[in-house]
């Protein structure tokens, strides 16, 4: 609970309405819209911690030029796109607004589309997203952590290397479950193979014990996982019921860490694709700056609130850049040409992809639940 009580303390954000926005005031204005509380996922919760720890270590460092950047959150849950579309409008007419900063969600994005063209700002990491909705806001935005299509093609290219022919795939069922099974399938197909079988489940536990006996009877080399990570330990735990031990391959599932104690240990083994650098590594200034805001602003150390952090970094050297009388368009130009190496990352806008960043990296599950690379 007391975990809980911190990460809450460390997410609460700017929430005034748009058209309160103090008179005069010289900040430099971001925006947030989608879920909050509850209906955010643990890896969401975390990546937004790690965007305000980035943000309020900027504004204690002063700014830019003496100007300091406040984030205001847009609280988008149950409202339909038109009226998210209504409140994202509202704020980004405001003067000194400059760009949004981790929307969350498909309606988020489909929100910030429906704005008109004059009133539209950069936007920088958006969360929960699949890879097709990626383009949603053509010109203006820009994705830091590399796709689900690279991730999978580093996981299956490491299969090649160990000669792990006999896959299975294991989805989300629903839309974008199938979409990432896709992914994966594609990457398999791109190196000629196809998988055994695949299988989809629900937060019903009986379909994680239904897909483990179906797969595991097929006697896979390895299973492919596209799961968040309370499913992913779930499922792991009934293929080690039925006495099997086939190799677990995972996409990065985000917010493992935000697990209860002692459940990602029961992943022990399982091998996670990840898009940013070990946080616990000493390897990069970068890092170790990250690690010591972290404790007084009471973030977890993890890669989600990494993947935050390093996006907020992102956008405040854009920021940086553009000058302390920034505007939405000239920070849009910043964005658009940026190439910037980070924490042992290379960000290069100027590639015609959907991402920033092509870093993967696998790291496995070791005893305790630790992360080994």
């Amino acid at each position: 609970m007391r975990r809980r009580s911190l990460l809450r303390s460390a997410l609460t954000l700017t929430a005034l309405p748009p058209c309160v926005h103090a008179a005069g005031s010289d900040d430099i204005l971001l925006g947030q819209i989608g879920p909050q509380g509850a209906q955010l996922d643990a890896a969401c919760h975390e990546q937004l911690a790690g965007m305000k720890l980035a943000i309020d270590t900027a504004n204690a460092r002063g700014g830019f030029g003496g100007r300091k950047l406040r984030w205001v959150r847009i609280d988008g849950s149950g409202l339909a796109p038109a009226m998210l579309a209504a409140k994202a409008q509202r704020l980004g007419s405001e003067p000194s607004f400059a760009a949004w900063l981790g929307p969350v969600g498909a309606a988020s994005q489909q929100a910030l589309a429906q704005l008109p063209p004059d009133g539209r700002a950069a936007c920088i990491g958006a969360l929960s997203l699949q890879d097709r909705q990626r383009a949603a806001l053509p010109g203006w935005q820009f994705h830091v952590r590399a796709s689900q299509a690279r991730e999978a093609e580093v996981l299956v290219r490491h299969l090649g290397t160990l000669r792990l022919t006999r896959t299975a795939i294991v989805s989300r069922s629903g839309p974008d479950g199938n979409e990432s099974a896709g992914v994966l399938a594609a990457a398999l197909a791109e190196r000629g193979l196809k998988p055994i079988s695949q299988a989809s489940v629900t937060d019903d536990p009986a379909t994680l014990q239904e897909a483990a006996r179906k797969l595991v009877a097929l006697d896979p080399q390895a299973l492919l996982l596209a799961l968040p990570a309370h499913q992913l330990v779930g499922l792991i735990g009934q293929v080690r019921a039925l006495k099997r031990q086939p190799a677990i391959y995972a996409l990065s599932m985000g917010g493992g860490e935000a697990l209860i104690e002692g459940a990602l240990q029961r992943a022990e083994g399982a091998v996670i694709t990840q898009v940013v650098p070990h946080p616990w590594s000493d390897a990069q200034p970068a890092l170790q700056d990250y690690r010591r805001a972290c404790e007084p602003a009471q973030v977890r150390v993890g890669y989600a609130s990494l993947e935050g952090y390093l996006t907020a970094q992102v956008l405040i050297e854009a920021l940086r850049r553009a000058g302390p009388r920034v505007q939405r368009r000239s920070l849009r130009d910043q964005l658009a040409t940026l190439q910037l190496p980070l924490a042992g990352m290379d960000v290069d806008f100027q590639r015609d992809e959907s991402a920033g960043s092509r870093y993967v990296e696998l790291v496995q599950i070791g005893p305790g639940g630790r992360y080994l690379r």
